[in-house]
C-alpha cells in the first residue's frame, strides 16, 4: 500500500526509523498510524501542513509523528508493566488517545500553535460601570459619592 498524501510521514521513513522492512500488511497498517498520527498532530498542532515535503515543514514534527508511530506499531495495546509470573499487566491511560503522544512530543507540538500572544492590559484606575457619581461639597470640602451607576443624576456627576 502506498502513502496517504495528508500523511506527515512516509513508510518507509518508518521502516528506517525502526531498522526493519515491512510485508504489505505492516506497511499498510504503518501507513494508516502514521496518518492517524498526522492528523492528531496537525490538531494539537493547529497547523495544516499541507506537504511533507515543503522546507518549511519542521522535521522536529516528523521526528514526532515517526516516534509516536513506533510505539503505536510495536505496543499498539499500550501496555506499560507487564509480570508474567501471576499474569499482571497495566496498561497506559494518559493522554491523545492514551499515551499517543507523549508529554514532551505535545508540548512541542502546542509550540507550533498560531497564538500571537498578544493580550490587554487595562489602563483605568476603576471599572467604569462601577464608578461612583460625586457630588460637589463648596469650595475646599472633598466631594461625596452620592450617586450609584445608573441612577438618575449619575451621567451628570463628577467622576473620580
Amino acid at each position: 500500500m502506498s502513502d496517504f498524501p495528508d500523511s506527515l510521514a512516509t513508510t518507509a521513513e518508518l521502516a528506517t526509523w525502526m531498522g526493519e522492512t515491512f510485508d504489505s500488511d505492516d506497511s499498510a497498517r504503518a501507513a494508516f498510524i502514521i496518518r492517524v498520527a498526522s492528523g492528531w498532530a496537525r490538531q494539537i498542532s493547529g497547523k495544516l501542513w499541507p506537504d511533507r515535503d515543503d522546507d518549511s515543514f519542521p522535521i522536529t514534527v516528523r521526528g514526532i509523528i515517526l516516534g509516536a508511530a513506533r510505539r503505536e506499531f510495536e505496543n499498539p495495546r499500550r501496555v506499560t508493566y507487564e509480570v508474567r509470573g501471576p499474569e499482571s499487566t497495566s496498561y497506559n491511560q494518559l493522554a491523545y488517545p492514551p499515551g499517543f503522544f507523549t508529554a514532551p512530543e505535545e508540548k512541542a507540538l502546542k509550540y507550533y500553535r498560531p497564538g500571537g500572544g498578544l493580550f490587554t492590559v487595562s489602563t483605568y484606575r476603576d471599572d467604569p460601570c462601577f464608578a461612583l457619581g460625586y457630588i460637589g461639597m463648596g469650595p475646599g470640602n472633598k466631594p461625596l459619592p452620592y450617586f450609584n451607576p445608573g441612577e438618575p443624576g449619575w451621567f451628570e456627576a463628577d467622576h473620580l
